[in-house]
């Protein structure tokens, strides 16, 4: 993180961020200008390094959760375990931008968290899906994350119980499929229809992209301008 830190730079992202003070919510991300507006009093300032402190608390915290999952002892082995996730090229990108590495980070460890649950209680369901939904309406990249571990886990407990593992592999497809429903309706269909007006960036990533060749030139163009 230090490097990071030091590096003091700022990119065409964080730029965005000034000139346009949450406008997270324009891109089907409200609780992220929910959570930026109660760390920074309502008032949009660049916090840095800050928000990369925060960044490291977040992920330490929930990678306890993940090394608890995996029934490992808390010692420098069961770290090592979970350090793939900060060394990730992606993630380091993320960490780069001055503002956005706290939404993204606080994402990415609802998510961790939320895949930990194990519904063994009604309540634990309801948290697990409610842990889900916000992480989605933080940065939706959550769902790719979730999916992940969620087969992570059916491995690790595939050898100790195979009926246990696929129930909970299927418990976590519906907190899925329950969780991104949630969202389509909310935020998608009423909070950006009747609330707030979507960016042009998100109208494009919220486009259904058809199977042919057309389909497959709107990919790679995204893939472009991301």
């Amino acid at each position: 993180m230090l490097p990071l830190i030091l590096a003091n730079f700022s990119y065409l992202d964080d730029a965005a961020r000034i000139n346009h003070p949450f406008g997270w919510r324009w891109e089907g991300r409200p609780f992220a200008d929910a959570f930026y507006y109660i760390i920074t009093g309502g008032t949009f300032i660049d916090i840095f390094p800050l928000t990369l402190i925060m960044t490291c608390i977040l992920i330490s915290v929930s990678s306890l959760f993940f090394i608890k999952r995996l029934s490992l002892d808390y010692n420098l082995f069961s770290y090592l375990v979970v350090l793939p996730i900060l060394c990730s090229p992606l993630f380091l990108e993320n960490l780069s931008f001055r503002n956005d590495n706290a939404t993204m980070s606080l994402a990415l460890g609802l998510t961790i968290i939320s895949t930990t649950i194990v519904c063994k209680k009604k309540h634990l369901f309801l948290i697990k899906l409610f842990l889900f939904f916000i992480a989605l309406g933080i940065y939706q990249t959550a769902l790719n994350i979730f999916i992940s571990l969620s087969f992570l886990f059916f491995i690790h407990d595939y050898k100790n119980n195979r009926i246990q593992a696929l129930k909970i592999l299927l418990q976590s497809f519906l907190i899925m499929i329950l969780g991104y429903i949630l969202y389509y309706i909310i935020i998608i269909k009423i909070y950006l229809v009747y609330i707030e007006t979507p960016s042009p960036y998100m109208k494009l990533m919220s486009q259904t992209v058809s199977l042919d060749k057309e389909g497959m030139k709107k990919v790679w163009n995204i893939f472009l301008i991301s």
